[in-house]
């Protein structure tokens, strides 16, 4: 009888060279291992973008730059609380509209900061 050299570790983290996998396997078992577990864990990265500043090239789309920073920034945050169980509440993880604006307010140039405040809308 002829058997197939697989290589891999299963869901389960044995090598099963007998069984036959594939690399979803390892896959499956990389993100199991770099998700998210806790909240404890989702607070701390939440706390660490929130505090990120970012910086732009000087030019006409500095602004529009930091901007893209920020959304790209967010999307991957989302992204990394999806990995979250689903017995753990996501209550309070959100990042709400304010902290985005105190994020780009927080990495805008002086001159960008002065002119957005005072010609902001007042509500």
């Amino acid at each position: 009888m002829e058997q197939a050299y697989v290589e891999g570790v299963g869901v389960d983290g044995a090598f099963l060279a007998s069984r036959g996998t594939s690399g979803f396997d390892g896959l499956r078992l990389l993100a199991r291992e770099f998700s998210l577990r806790s909240r404890a864990e989702a607070s701390f990265f939440r706390i660490e973008f929130l505090a990120k500043t970012c910086k732009a090239s000087s030019g006409l789309t500095q602004v529009s730059d930091i901007i893209r920073q920020i959304d790209v920034g967010l999307s991957r945050f989302r992204k990394m609380i999806e990995t979250l169980p689903a017995a753990v509440s996501r209550v309070g993880l959100e990042v709400q509209t304010s902290d985005l604006t105190i994020m780009l307010l927080r990495s805008l140039t002086h001159d960008v900061r002065s002119y957005a405040t005072l010609h902001a809308a007042a509500q």
